[in-house]
């Protein structure tokens, strides 16, 4: 490799390269469009995933045993959105108990 080419998003000396051609549509390295294709692939198996699920007698199987398990993860994430509720009021709580300490120490 000769020096200053390009290997992935570094040159051959370890200097970090922008990517001109995002650069020029105003996008960032991290904003790479998604291939078709992929998206494709990825909706095909989403789709026979779904279709086994729901239309084989394995898949139904399969729901019936995931089902309680489901939900009492449910169950679960539900308490624990309820102490994350009840630690914001906490939050909010303390926030204007400090602000009216501040205010009443002008």
């Amino acid at each position: 490799m000769r020096p200053g080419s390009v290997c992935g998003k570094y040159t051959h000396e370890g200097e970090a390269v922008v990517e001109e051609q995002y650069l020029r549509s105003g996008q960032s390295f991290d904003q790479q469009p998604i291939s078709p294709l992929l998206l494709a692939v990825a909706g095909a198996a989403a789709g026979l995933t779904v279709g086994w699920l729901f239309f084989s007698q394995s898949g139904a199987r399969l729901r019936a045993r995931l089902e309680p398990a489901l939900e009492s993860w449910t169950h679960e994430i539900r308490a624990f959105q309820s102490t994350i509720e009840k630690a914001q009021e906490a939050v909010n709580e303390s926030r204007q108990s400090w602000d009216r300490v501040r205010h009443f120490a002008r």
